[in-house]
């Protein structure tokens, strides 16, 4: 080639550069367009400019062609778009040539390159020095710290006319990729994964502004991935830890309750963004509850508060369009109560309807009890004996006989309170209960069984009639109702001295020698006491004869984990959970946490006595103005915890508060006045939540007689 010939091909090659650039995201060459620092300055030239430029630059001897040596044509950008990403670095270079030009070109070319495709964005934010392997059916990695640099770049340009027009240009750039995303959502590889994290990391996506053009579409995507797509994007959050995860779920989370609070929504149900939004936090439930964040930061306490919950139910039923029932992890233990309590009113009144029109047309909306105090359990295991299962799930009326008053409330709330006692009175030897962890277990002796299925009972009618029952069973009691394997860790608070000797024998580290000498007389068997005698229990066959070493010693504490709180006590557990199924045996059961469902019969131990005075009312002369009044919560509120608990058992019978908290107490705390007489003491009507306070003198003389009261009543279950 002659030097004319090659002289042309250089200037019409610096002439491509100049005007249309080499193509590649990444290019750092000052004389080439697709340099984002340099494409302003190259947009201004004429043709002609370009021209005299590129002849310039062909007749200097220093080469100042792009990396990639190649003159770039339409097809050539296309092709180097789809092999190469950009960095953070491209971002601060495009950044300051905004600034020394006060212009937001080079950065509205970089992000509408980087945004604009798929291809591009998925090779975006590549680590500098990649992994030597990429795992298959993985995402490849992302280098996350120079990610959130870009973005930060991206909203530090300067001058705010630049600043806005940056920003709306970032926006419409992702705007199209989740559009992208979404369209494309179940045809993605793991690499095109990529573009979703980008997408979702942004901070735009989290912005409440954008929320119906980036978090919807994204919400959309994460809720079409196909089953390997959801479990490749799992993995990698799973990987990358819970803060992660949860600033995903508080971006969607934080999102419904902002659209509920400012009024957005007519009808939680009907809401596109709500409904799509709510099944990509069930992606995200699915491996991260329990094993990253608890499952209670799932909870829209918004949604509880605003939802109908009746209709949303009854919407689940006919399967009706969207309904929140179907993704109960959004809902709080209260909600739940309410929604169980709704299922049981529908069986009831389905089971009514089919009575009205069937043969027998006398069926009462009630579940009558008539009973007397003298033979209260008797008579109780008689009437309820009497009974079919459809009958527990209405509401209870309970009549002492010989006693005039009809049932509000006060005294069905009684007559759990008196049951209750009696059955855990230390004369009917039904439980044990443990001074150390004050919780009662199953007496494993016990041959009760008929009292038994009738506490599984009242545990059901309390939640149909959402009474709060003062009971201390250990948390295992609630997931074996909920049919849960008990573990080692349950031990803790049903038989503490075990477990801490099983722990120690798990975290043996000598040698098997040194284990066969130190428990040469340890078996496969338990041994408990009945009444007065030694029994023993082989844990498998031929127990009795297999020596633990330490090869077995897993299996041993396994084993006897199972028999302590399985076998030892399947008789009486297994009556006690068949009378609590005789009640509670309904669909939406099965989505109670055994948490949930503790607080749902038992209450809460969190007490708001600022919200106690809230729900409080008063009678017979009382006011909240009242000096006595005053004078009392100014007492009760600076009360240790302990003292709250104690006055809430004298009050109430219970030392919990119930769901919904204590503002919201069925019946409702009442202070009555009592008398004339400043020297008796404070007494109290459990059944109605009813405090009844004479009106003392003054504050220090009812300081004293309140705190002599609650100190010398010991409520059920406080020993």
């Amino acid at each position: 080639m002659d030097a004319k010939a090659s002289l042309q091909q250089k200037i019409a090659r610096y002439f491509g550069q100049l005007t249309r650039g080499c193509g590649a995201v990444t290019c750092q060459n000052p004389y080439c367009k697709s340099n984002a620092a340099c494409a302003e300055r190259w947009s201004r030239l004429t043709a002609n400019e370009a021209a005299v430029q590129a002849i310039k630059l062909a007749q200097d001897p220093s080469n100042y062609y792009c990396a990639n040596g190649t003159v770039s044509s339409p097809a050539a950008v296309r092709k180097q778009q789809q092999q190469r990403g950009i960095r953070s670095s491209d971002v601060e270079a495009a950044a300051e040539e905004c600034r020394r030009t006060n212009a937001a070109t080079p950065l509205v070319r970089l992000v509408g390159a980087a945004f604009g495709s798929l291809d591009v964005l998925a090779n975006s934010f590549e680590p500098l020095q990649p992994a030597v392997m990429q795992i298959d059916n993985a995402i490849p990695e992302i280098d996350l710290e120079d990610l959130q640099l870009a973005y930060q770049l991206l909203g530090k340009v300067g001058a705010d006319q630049t600043m806005k027009q940056i920003v709306d240009v970032t926006v419409s750039a992702l705007e199209r990729a989740c559009s992208e995303l979404r369209r494309t959502a179940l045809m993605l590889g793991p690499r095109h994964l990529r573009c979703l994290v980008i997408c979702l990391e942004s901070p735009y996506a989290v912005d409440f502004q954008y929320h119906r053009t980036l978090l919807h579409p994204l919400c959309s995507c994460l809720t079409l991935l196909s089953e390997n797509n959801a479990k490749i994007l799992s993995q990698y959050y799973t990987q990358r830890g819970a803060d992660a995860c949860r600033r995903l779920l508080t971006a969607i989370n934080g999102t419904i309750s902002m659209r509920v609070a400012i009024h957005e929504v007519e009808d939680l149900n009907e809401d596109a963004f709500i409904s799509t939004a709510t099944c990509a936090i069930g992606f995200l439930y699915k491996f991260c509850a329990d094993k990253l964040i608890p499952y209670t930061e799932f909870y829209n306490e918004l949604v509880c508060e605003n939802m109908d919950f009746r209709e949303d139910y009854i919407r689940l039923l006919r399967n009706e369009g969207f309904s929140f029932c179907r993704f109960p992890f959004l809902l709080n233990a209260e909600m739940k109560a309410h929604v169980l309590q709704v299922e049981s009113l529908l069986e009831m009144r389905t089971h009514q309807r089919q009575l009205v029109f069937g043969p027998v047309m006398l069926q009462a909306p009630f579940l009558p009890l008539k009973v007397r105090r003298e033979h209260l359990i008797e008579d109780s295991l008689t009437q309820l004996a009497n009974h079919d299962p459809e009958d527990f799930k209405k509401e209870l009326r309970i009549k002492f006989v010989g006693e005039d008053g009809i049932d509000h409330g006060g005294v069905q709330k009684e007559w759990f309170q008196l049951v209750m006692q009696r059955l855990f009175d230390p004369v009917y030897g039904m439980f044990t209960y443990n001074e150390k962890t004050r919780l009662y277990w199953f007496n494993s002796v016990s041959d009760s069984f008929a009292d038994f299925k009738l506490i599984g009972l009242l545990l059901g009618l309390a939640i149909y009639n959402s009474v709060i029952l003062d009971l201390h069973f250990p948390p295992v009691v609630y997931r074996k109702l909920l049919h849960m394997e008990p573990t080692l860790d349950d031990l803790h608070d049903t038989h503490p001295e075990m477990e801490h000797s099983f722990r120690q024998l798990l975290s043996w580290n000598g040698t098997a020698a040194d284990f066969a000498a130190t428990f040469h007389e340890m078996t496969f068997e338990a041994s408990y006491m009945r009444w007065d005698t030694p029994v023993s229990c082989e844990l498998k066959e031929n127990g009795s004869k297999t020596q633990v070493t330490l090869e077995n010693r897993q299996e041993f504490v396994y084993l006897y984990t199972k028999w302590l709180l399985v076998d030892s006590i399947a008789a009486q557990f297994n009556k006690f959970l068949e009378g609590f199924e005789y009640a509670c045996d309904t669909p939406f059961m099965k989505e109670i946490r055994p948490l949930e469902l503790e607080l749902i019969i038992c209450g809460s131990t969190v007490l708001d006595m600022h919200a106690l005075e809230s729900g409080a009312k008063y009678d017979n002369g009382y006011t909240p103005d009242d000096p006595t009044v005053r004078n009392f919560w100014e007492i009760v509120h600076s009360l240790p915890m302990e003292q709250h608990r104690k006055l809430l058992s004298f009050c109430t019978g219970s030392d919990r508060c119930p769901i919904g908290g204590l503002a919201k107490m069925s019946p409702p705390f009442v202070i009555a006045r009592h008398g004339e007489d400043g020297e008796r003491l404070p007494t109290a009507a459990t059944c109605f939540n009813l405090l009844l306070l004479p009106p003392y003198a003054d504050k220090e003389r009812m300081r004293a007689k309140l705190l002599q009261a609650i100190d010398n009543t010991t409520g059920f279950g406080l020993a």
